[in-house]
């Protein structure tokens, strides 16, 4: 009884807080906009990518991977093509959605070059590991000097459970980014 009655409140406060409920139906109506557009989209991209016989070269000395040769890839182009359109559209309501649209590309600019090298290269490994984790760990670090430094993005978390007590992480903000962004 208790936890049905925290829910119903949870559900009543999302759904029909007045204050809440513009927001609430525009992230809504952006998660069906980009859902849409992806489901539009993923089609005619991996006809393309077919056609253009843009597909995975795996190494052949290991058993498991032979069977994924051939499989197209890029697909993320799809994921890229709805979050950015979305973020566009919904952008001019959520201005600070902007650097984490900044933040999406960049690391699908790795993907992107990863499967470039598997592709275009023909070599199976792409990206290495290293490199990998040096452009992860660059762009988490571009995004987080920017939004402790020139966003004005507030570094208050609710902790949960307190009765709406908020913590200034202050520079501890950092470390969070790394983790919740590449973890």
């Amino acid at each position: 009884p208790l936890e049905r009655n925290i829910i119903s409140r949870a559900i009543k406060t999302v759904l029909f807080n007045i204050e809440d409920n513009k927001m609430t139906l525009q992230v809504i109506s952006a998660m069906f906009l980009s859902f849409a557009i992806g489901i539009v989209v993923l089609p005619f991209l991996i006809n393309f990518l077919n056609r253009e016989k843009v597909d995975q070269t795996e190494r052949e000395y290991i058993e498991s991977h032979k069977k994924k040769n051939g499989t197209p890839t890029m697909r993320g182009s799809a994921i890229l093509v709805a979050v950015t359109v979305t973020s566009i559209v919904f952008g001019f309501s959520f201005p600070r959605i902007i650097p984490v649209l900044i933040l999406s590309l960049r690391f699908g600019l790795s993907g992107f070059l990863d499967d470039f090298l598997k592709v275009i290269l023909k070599r199976a490994d792409g990206l290495l590991a290293w490199q990998k984790m040096l452009l992860q760990i660059v762009v988490t670090a571009v995004f987080a000097v920017y939004i402790t430094q020139y966003s004005h993005v507030s570094l208050l978390l609710r902790l949960p459970f307190t009765g709406g007590k908020m913590w200034d992480i202050g520079w501890f903000a950092i470390p969070v980014m790394f983790f919740a962004v590449i973890g």
